[in-house]
């Protein structure tokens, strides 16, 4: 690979560090270079260290659905774009392709279908724009640091669902997999993503839907980012098919001590 990030076939032109901003081509390897690109220029940026998980896992999905979704003319490019700014990380991703971006169920394209539903739950805002001198348009999102995604009390204070302010990755809460297993109460939030993969990992959801499963439940900053969706939608839904037909993994607090026994 060269300085490019050319190999066999593949280039990209790296994004200089001083404006954080390059070229990738419409190419499914875009967004694991695009993730690459932040994290190089997060680790050089003061304290860029706590944008990592949500702002590579969000580029990536942006990405990926400039890719899939654009329908740019042949031979267009992506461009990504960061900065930090007012202590929020903005992601940009433009692209030459018509239609606005919109979130769609997750299944409704069998394995995917997660990624802007993932940017407008993890995100402090997102939307999109025409790009200015050029055809096409600019998808956004603004990304706040996992501290204040986790202790801002205006997050909680504004939101939607019935969730108390004070939830917390140590408030119990009730996992239900439909058609797999029954409600149950764990007593801390981590200890039930641990057991929702494991039991998600015995099944047959096919290669593409077991990674996104694990990656979701398994990354660092996975409780804290689920503690956000918590307290602003009540209850996290994430939606796989089986079977033929579309499944539930269905999380939130346990509001009745003794509702169900735990584990």
């Amino acid at each position: 690979m060269n300085a490019s990030g050319a190999s066999h076939g593949y280039a990209a032109t790296v994004p200089p560090t001083s404006d954080a901003a390059g070229w990738l081509p419409t190419h499914r390897r875009s967004a694991g270079v695009a993730r690459l690109w932040l994290r190089r220029f997060l680790s050089d940026a003061d304290g860029g260290e706590p944008y990592f998980e949500t702002g590579e896992l969000l580029l990536g999905e942006l990405v990926a659905n400039a890719v899939g979704h654009a329908r740019a003319p042949r031979g267009r490019q992506i461009q990504v774009r960061f900065a930090l700014a007012s202590a929020l990380l903005r992601l940009e991703v433009h692209d030459a392709g018509e239609g606005r971006p919109a979130v769609r169920t997750a299944g409704a394209d069998d394995e995917s279908g997660r990624g802007l539903w993932l940017v407008e739950r993890l995100s402090e805002r997102w939307g999109h724009c025409p790009r200015s001198g050029g055809p096409g348009k600019v998808v956004w999102c603004e990304v706040a640091p996992t501290s204040r995604q986790l202790e801002d009390p205006a997050r909680q204070l504004h939101s939607n669902g019935p969730v108390t302010e004070a939830f917390s990755a140590a408030a119990p809460v009730i996992v239900e997999i439909e058609d797999v297993t029954a409600p149950v109460v764990f007593g801390r939030l981590p200890d039930a993503l641990a057991a929702t993969w494991e039991a998600l990992r015995v099944l047959p959801l096919g290669a593409v839907q077991a990674d996104a499963f694990h990656y979701f439940l398994t990354r660092p900053d996975a409780a804290t980012d689920i503690i956000n969706v918590l307290r602003r939608e009540g209850e996290l839904s994430l939606t796989f098919r089986m079977g033929g037909r579309l499944h539930s993994v269905r999380v939130h607090p346990a509001e009745t001590a003794g509702r169900h026994r735990g584990r």
